[in-house]
């Protein structure tokens, strides 16, 4: 399967993938912590209407970030290089020569085990992408 985005001279993928969306659970958390505690302040008086719509929202926006965040994501792995694109606010492309990776390294923590995710580092000649 060819990307449109990818240059005409390497457009052969050999492997695509995204970040699991519970690269966003810290942010989720926030997201439900905030909507529970605007939903129980109603319940005790705590807030005024705009404050718990204010706490509401702020975990709404939070959460909806973080998951638009990990969403756009997008690596491409062709014959002759290593790609990332990301496009929240517009498009970021990287790309690393297979010629310039040095090393690779893959590690998982016990919930990759359940879920099957895990986290792949590349290393590169003369810098730190």
């Amino acid at each position: 399967m060819s990307k449109p985005w990818l240059p005409p001279d390497d457009n052969t993928v050999k492997w695509e993938g995204a970040p699991s969306i519970s690269a966003a659970a810290s942010k989720l958390l926030v997201s439900i912590a905030s909507i529970i505690i605007g939903v129980g302040a109603t319940q005790y008086g705590y807030l005024t209407s705009a404050g718990i719509l204010t706490v509401i929202a702020v975990g709404v926006i939070v959460g909806g970030y973080g998951i638009v965040k990990v969403l756009q994501v997008e690596y491409v792995i062709t014959e002759k290089s290593v790609w990332k694109r990301k496009s929240l606010l517009g498009t970021d492309t990287t790309r690393v020569k297979i010629l310039d990776v040095q090393n690779t390294s893959y590690s998982k923590p016990v919930t990759g085990t359940v879920t099957g995710r895990g986290d792949v580092v590349i290393e590169i000649a003369g810098g730190d992408d």
